[in-house]
């Protein structure tokens, strides 16, 4: 009786095991070519599936068991090599996106404004690993000491501006109202300053003596400059902006 219920247990722990084993599936194009290797368990999707052409991977996707709806993307040239990763959810991208060239690199940071990616950020470099501002957008930002204004403390925020379009005039705008998505920031007021003949902004801060963290949140625009009537002209790029402060 002992050694009937010990081989119940031997079987049905076997079979337990078989359940929880992945199964590797493949797919064919009508003409028997594979476009795409799957693994499963349990009839539900792993973490990856990887996708073919002409024989050749051509993407992989990497995604948690439980949440599909964001993924790690690498894409591959026909020679087999890295061309992009990053991150996208909903199938929009975003965060920072590397793509990769025979004479460089590209750095793209993408936003979700409006429900839809935004290319905000640029970092292009070239073979030897050089950062190329000529062909760079982004902005950088440090706090640079106290000062008093109208009789009120302040610290003083720099942020500094590579354009994507050089020799335009820029301006930044920011609110304490605009949401983090960005979703109201036509419809809410916001301070607006031009930059310096370098790219550089000066931004008063208020102290906070609670010591709370704000996050300095708007954008730039670049402008071209009419000549003949002084005046700013349509903005040719935006870059969404979102600077955290600590302790003011």
């Amino acid at each position: 009786m002992k050694k009937l219920t010990l081989i119940i247990i031997v079987i049905l722990l076997s079979l337990v095991s078989c359940e929880n084993k992945s199964k590797k599936n493949i797919k064919y194009d009508k003409n028997g070519n594979i476009i795409a290797i799957e693994y499963t368990r349990e009839g539900k999707l792993l973490d990856s599936i990887v996708f073919f052409k002409n024989d050749k991977i051509s993407m992989k996707m990497f995604f948690k068991k439980n949440n599909q709806t964001e993924l790690y993307i690498k894409t591959y040239s026909k020679n087999g090599k890295l061309k992009s990763e990053g991150n996208t959810i909903l199938k929009e991208k975003i965060g920072k996106w590397k793509y990769y060239y025979d004479d460089g690199k590209r750095i793209v940071e993408y936003k979700i404004i409006k429900n839809k990616e935004y290319p905000n950020q640029i970092w292009t470099f070239n073979k030897d690993g050089k950062l190329n501002l000529n062909l760079s957008s982004f902005y950088s930002s440090k706090i640079e000491g106290e000062q008093l204004l109208n009789g009120t403390k302040v610290k003083i925020l720099k942020v500094k501006y590579v354009p994507g379009l050089k020799n335009t005039i820029c301006t930044i705008n920011l609110s304490q109202k605009i949401n983090k998505d960005y979703s109201n920031i036509d419809s809410v007021e916001k301070f607006t300053l031009r930059s310096d003949n370098n790219y550089i902004f000066t931004i008063p801060l208020e102290l906070d003596s609670t010591g709370k963290k704000i996050t300095v949140i708007g954008y730039i625009d670049e402008h071209f400059f009419d000549e003949k009537t002084k005046n700013l002209e349509h903005s040719t790029k935006r870059t969404y902006i979102s600077i955290p402060i600590n302790k003011l």
